[in-house]
Formats: C-alpha cells, sequence, structure tokens
C-alpha cells in the first residue's frame, strides 16, 4: 500500500475549469478579458492585482486580505458551478478511473493551492470525495504555498510515498518532503525545474504502472 499525494488542478482537474471560472469572475465584475492575456496571466497569478485593483475600485476596500477573499469568494462561486456543468468533462480522460483503481488498495489526498472549500465541493459533484482521505489546500485568502501544503500532507502520513503534479512547485514540494515525484506531462506543460522527477507520466493510465 502507498501514500499519494495529488495535485488538482492541471493533474486531475484540467486548468481550462480555473480559466473558465476567472473569465466569469472577470464579467462579473464587469469586465472581458483577453484569452491569450488569461491564459499567461494564470501562469504567474498576474490576473490577481487586476482583479484587487478592480474589486477596491467598486468597493473601496484597500486591505490586501480582505481584497484577496473576496476574489477567491468569487472564483469559488464560478469553479464550483463550471465543475456542475461539465461534469467528468472536466477531468483528464481516464483520470477518474485511475483514481478509483488506486483508492482502493492506497491511500490518497489532495494538495492544492485552490480553496479548500472549492476543492471540496467540486469533488461532491462529481462524486469523487469517497477517493480522497484528505483534502489540504488553501485558506480564503490565500495562505498557504505548495510546499506548506504537500508538508502538511506529509505529516499526516508520517512517511508520503509519491507526489504527482504537472508543476515545478509540485516536483519541488514533493522532493522536500522525501517523496518519489511523479511529473504528469499533459498539464501545465514542460517540466523547467533542475530538480529532475523520478517519473515522467504521458497519461494517466501510466500512473498505474510505477505505483503497482
Amino acid at each position: 500500500m502507498a501514500n499519494i499525494i495529488f495535485d488538482w488542478d492541471g493533474t486531475i482537474a484540467k486548468p481550462d475549469v480555473a480559466k473558465e471560472a476567472a473569465t466569469r469572475r472577470f464579467k462579473t465584475l464587469g469586465e472581458t478579458v483577453d484569452e491569450k492575456w488569461l491564459k499567461a496571466a494564470m501562469k504567474t497569478n498576474d490576473h490577481y492585482a487586476v482583479n484587487k485593483k478592480i474589486i477596491s475600485e467598486y468597493t473601496g476596500i484597500t486591505d490586501e486580505k480582505e481584497l484577496t477573499i473576496i476574489m477567491t469568494d468569487l472564483f469559488r462561486f464560478h469553479y464550483i458551478a463550471v465543475i456542475k456543468e461539465w461534469k467528468e468533462k472536466s477531468l483528464y480522460e481516464g483520470m477518474k478511473q485511475v483514481i478509483e483503481k488506486l483508492s482502493k488498495k492506497n491511500k490518497i489526498v489532495i494538495a492544492s493551492t485552490l480553496r479548500q472549500d472549492l476543492l471540496e465541493y467540486s469533488l461532491a459533484n462529481l462524486g469523487m470525495e469517497k477517493y480522497f482521505e484528505k483534502v489540504f489546500a488553501n485558506t480564503p485568502d490565500l495562505k498557504y504555498t505548495k510546499d506548506e501544503l504537500v508538508l502538511m500532507a506529509q505529516k499526516y502520513f508520517r512517511k508520503p510515498n509519491y507526489m504527482i503534479g504537472d508543476k515545478d512547485e509540485d516536483i519541488a514540494a514533493g522532493r522536500k518532503s522525501d517523496c518519489m515525484t511523479i511529473f504528469v506531462s499533459w498539464g501545465a506543460g514542460g517540466f523547467e525545474s533542475s530538480e529532475n522527477p523520478d517519473y515522467i507520466v504521458n497519461s494517466p493510465k501510466e500512473i498505474l504502472k510505477i505505483i503497482k
């Protein structure tokens, strides 16, 4: 039996969900954005500053923490709705089946910088909450980094075996927590870290060949 930490966005769920939720958030704030700009801005979180500026101008609120909470409240609202509308189209093909198989003989948790309540409602909408022992995710003010969240998972397991993700930060956090790291090629795309992952997989089914 293995202890497995999964990233969520870009690993299990398509980043299209987050992009659609971010687009709808801008529309709620009365703005339209260029899709190419938004895709690039979401990789660096540059869109946060734009959202906060609009919210601040509308509400008069200047406190950074409060602006972040309002911003993530709007994102949560739309993200959960997109998951409900798209259902399993929100996920990479075959991923739900792979997680279901892994959950029968292994312990699985999620470590994600998205809000915890957002993920819990999304898992419920997908009927997937039963596959995960616990969700380690963020507060409304985005207090935690990926390193901190993976460390929480490490302490929960005491001895995690695998960290699975699609970004440099996932692999780096897994390394720090003494995990075998699995980089999935279908997410953010391209691996640039100097800390190479232990495995690179090109389809969800390949994960099953590694975690037997």
